[in-house]
């Protein structure tokens, strides 16, 4: 008896959790359809932008990395500051994301050479502006040369 209420126990536990976890696209169809487009179609669209027309050329810049650990790697390379502005300017936002990650931050601030700031957050490669996050398209490019960085700094 004792055996079989552990049986029953587990089968009612596995179905919460089945129910829990699924998208419950077998009770409404419509709703389904409903988040697919809103996902394929952003609601409000805009590009990344790193600084506005005031703001100098930047000289140096600026990672921290907020992942199991916390990790801060500077440059004053060139080249790497304008690759890392042409792949931030290459973001696509694809749609709002209700998803908050409070241990995986990817934080870039540039500087300009009389000091002014510009910082740019993802986190858990999400675009954070205002508050909010946002899914985007053309992440890896960015995290391929901060990755570049790390190892770079880190062979010191």
């Amino acid at each position: 008896m004792k055996h079989i209420f552990i049986l029953l126990l587990a089968v009612i536990f596995s179905i919460l959790c089945f129910w829990g976890c699924s998208d419950n696209s077998f009770l409404n169809n419509s709703s389904k359809n409903e988040n697919n487009s809103d996902r394929s179609s952003p609601k409000e669209t805009f590009s990344v932008k790193v600084f506005d027309e005031t703001f100098d050329e930047p000289v140096k810049l600026i990672y921290q990395r907020n992942y199991e650990y916390s990790a801060v790697y500077e440059s004053n390379d060139k080249e790497m500051i304008t690759a890392l502005i042409a792949a931030l300017n290459n973001i696509e936002v694809v749609y709002e994301s209700e998803l908050f990650v409070d241990d995986y931050d990817d934080i870039i601030t540039f500087v300009s050479e009389s000091g002014e700031k510009s910082t740019v957050i993802f986190e858990c490669k999400r675009l954070v502006k205002d508050n909010k996050r946002y899914e985007v398209n053309g992440y890896d490019r960015v995290s391929a040369i901060l990755s570049s960085l790390a190892d770079e700094e880190s062979e010191y």
